[in-house]
């Protein structure tokens, strides 16, 4: 495919030779040149234009995951791209089982507890010489685009698969490229997972666009993390934990010789995360703001000596934008409007066959000022998932596998802020059977369902939920029921 040719420099001799790929191991770095990825590209593409329209890829981070996720796509086939671990691989009633995908790829070592139905092939099935197949990287330009099925993070429901064609992923990484210089000087490292939409574009595709060496680290450690950094990483893609555990790590020095780039996505930087990152190693870290469905929307970069405080920087090149009114009967938030927005990476659907946003502006639910300086400031959402140390939890996944419990009755999952960190908590009605040892196995069956920071901190066991004259809950009602204060919520 023209993209992937594109995206690999195919054409250019020099970039063949040089490392374009490192792996962060206990052992050391290890590399891939470009030539090498070109080889395993093409092995995967032979073995995957059998297996269209869609599979589902289970990415872990490492050297032949990236060559599989990009032979696949080289092939046209339509990828379900899901981080190792993910616990939607453990919920059979995931969004992902419900693509028709035939065929579920994942790392050797990787156990998943897949329904019945997908055929299981490893990276090495995909990686093996076969020179009964032939295959070369088409020429022509009505090439098939495909399409990368990406998790959203369900901030209004269930998470949801949207289809962002390649072409429109291609463009995002175009966008980080020229905003933020990436050149082939660059080593960009990623521990955030490349299957999320930020690694993912902003990182991969736009390191490997612009000639970068490309870092990853499938098994995330700190220390690994600050060697890299004082081996003369230049970029770093992060969330807002990973660089307030940097500062923490540093303490008070920091060796960062060839650092001249931080990115944050995932969250609200707190102001003093982003004061210690730069008065430990002189740089900045600049906001990033998006989503699944939008790509990059807006973010901070180096065209301004500062931003102010709380701003994730100035809309990205070709972003329409528009605040909308309030509806009937909504309340503002400060002086917050509904941004909608139009970007040239948007989504163009999801895989339930649910509309993408046609030919007017997507509403993102986030609420917004803009200010005189022409800065995006982010004031809330109407409705939100709750953000467990820079990780998106879903409060109606979280009920939902809660309720797989025969004796919970009723449950209602939320968030509770308390010194600028969120925890989850779920209040449960027990059923005839339910008992004082109800939390207790509602947090086992969670630990089997679940990730480590979808679970519930706090189970409560409450006599009934309470509601409103409507049949909402009512979430004052049930903060004070629960001990919870209601400003903390």
């Amino acid at each position: 495919m023209l993209e992937v040719a594109a995206l690999l420099g195919w054409e250019n001799a020099r970039a063949a030779e040089r490392p374009v790929l490192g792996e962060l191991t206990t052992e050391g770095t290890a590399t891939m040149s470009g030539a090498e990825l070109r080889t395993d590209v093409i092995r995967v593409a032979r073995h995957a234009e059998r297996l269209r329209p869609t599979v589902i890829a289970v990415l872990d981070g490492s050297r032949s995951s990236i060559a599989v996720l990009l032979g696949l796509l080289a092939a046209a086939v339509d990828v379900v791209v899901v981080e190792a671990g993910n616990s939607h691989l453990r919920d059979e009633r995931s969004v992902i089982w419900s693509t028709g995908a035939r065929t579920l790829i994942k790392p050797e070592s990787s156990a998943v507890p897949a329904p019945t139905g997908p055929t299981e092939l490893t990276y090495d099935d995909l990686l093996a010489p076969d020179p009964g197949r032939a295959w070369t990287p088409p020429s022509g330009s009505g090439s098939a685009s495909p399409d990368l099925l990406l998790l959203t993070s369900g901030s209004t429901s269930e998470p949801r698969l949207a289809r962002q064609p390649m072409r429109a992923a291609i463009r995002g990484g175009e966008l980080y490229r020229s905003i933020h210089g990436y050149g082939p000087a660059d080593r960009i490292l990623l521990p955030v997972p490349v299957a999320h939409s930020f690694g993912l574009v902003g990182g991969l595709f736009a390191g490997l666009s612009a000639g970068a060496q490309v870092l990853t680290m499938p098994k995330f450690s700190v220390g690994r993390l600050v060697g890299a950094l004082a081996d003369g990483v230049s970029a770093v893609l992060g969330t807002p934990l990973l660089y307030s555990m940097l500062v923490r790590a540093w303490g008070t020095e920091a060796h960062t010789p060839g650092l001249r780039l931080l990115l944050s996505s995932g969250g609200p930087l707190p102001q003093e995360t982003a004061d210690g990152v730069r008065r430990l190693c002189g740089v900045p870290v600049y906001q990033v703001y998006g989503s699944t469905e939008t790509g990059l929307v807006a973010c901070q970069d180096s065209s301004r000596e500062a931003w102010h405080p709380g701003s994730v920087g100035a809309f990205a090149p070709d972003v329409q934008w528009e605040l909308l009114p309030d509806m009937p009967g909504e309340d503002s938030v400060g002086s917050g409007r509904r941004l909608a927005v139009r970007t040239s990476t948007m989504f163009t659907g999801y895989s339930d066959g649910g509309p993408g946003p046609g030919p007017g502006l997507y509403e993102t639910g986030d609420l917004v000022r803009i200010s005189d300086t022409s800065e995006l400031f982010l004031l809330g959402r109407k409705q939100t998932f709750i953000n467990v140390g820079g990780k998106k939890v879903n409060p109606q996944r979280v009920a939902r596998v809660v309720g797989y419990h025969p004796d919970v009755a009723e449950v209602h999952v939320f968030g509770v802020e308390k010194h600028g960190e969120q925890t989850v908590h779920a209040a449960v009605v027990a059923g005839p059977r339910g008992g004082a040892g109800l939390p207790a196995g509602v947090t086992a069956l969670c630990r089997e369902r679940l990730a480590a920071h979808e679970v519930p901190h706090h189970v409560h066991l409450l006599r009934t939920l309470p509601r409103s004259a409507l049949g909402k809950v009512d979430i004052s009602a049930l903060l004070a029921a629960v001990g919870v204060e209601e400003d903390e919520a």
